[in-house]
């Protein structure tokens, strides 16, 4: 669950198995104050904390001044990225 400054009032759910992933739109936040919430399951040993961050921070995307931009299928582009960084 993400917020995102594209709609601010709502709630971003991002699923995301192996090389899939798909985002969509939650409820609305409501009374609740926004959050960013991320799970990662993983084997132990497996996962490199300073990768991860990495590929986490390529995610971030803006799409400002662009009115035609989805901002959905530029995440998805970006995690593509992130996840290409994370194979090599």
């Amino acid at each position: 669950m993400l917020w995102v400054a594209e709609d601010p009032s709502r709630r971003a759910i991002v699923q995301v198995v192996g090389k899939r992933g798909h985002v969509s739109w939650g409820e609305i936040w409501g009374d609740n104050a926004p959050v960013s919430q991320l799970v990662v399951i993983g084997v132990q040993g497996e996962i490199d904390a300073a990768v991860l961050q990495r590929s986490f921070d390529h995610c971030r995307i803006s799409v400002a001044g662009n009115a035609n931009a989805d901002p959905f299928e530029q995440a998805m582009r970006s995690y593509r990225g992130a996840l290409r960084q994370l194979q090599d």
